[in-house]
């Protein structure tokens, strides 16, 4: 993979230069790749809405994607994950790939 960034402010300006000139070169696994630490990077220093993914595609046609978003702050992180529905939500988005 790609270089490895810092886990501080400092971190989000070479991360975003990396993964523009990843998406540029169409290299989309490290562009994939960075995109998950840059996330990871804004939820840490808990900028939570600027969270970002990417999805490729290997053939044309319409696509649902989900996003699934939950709180892990407290107690609930606990019966979330032994199954019980609580405190998330789903996100929907229609693309079509041409």
């Amino acid at each position: 993979m790609g270089k490895r960034f810092g886990m501080g402010i400092e971190a989000v300006e070479p991360a975003q230069a990396a993964w523009g000139a990843r998406i540029k070169q169409e290299n989309w696994k490290e562009a994939a790749a960075i995109a998950s630490n840059l996330s990871q990077l804004y939820l840490t220093l808990g900028e939570m809405g600027k969270a970002v993914t990417t999805a490729t595609f290997s053939e044309p046609g319409e696509y649902v994607l989900r996003v699934l978003a939950w709180d892990d702050t407290g107690p609930q992180a606990f019966v979330m994950a032994v199954g019980f529905q609580c405190c998330w939500t789903n996100g929907y988005l229609t693309v079509d790939v041409r």
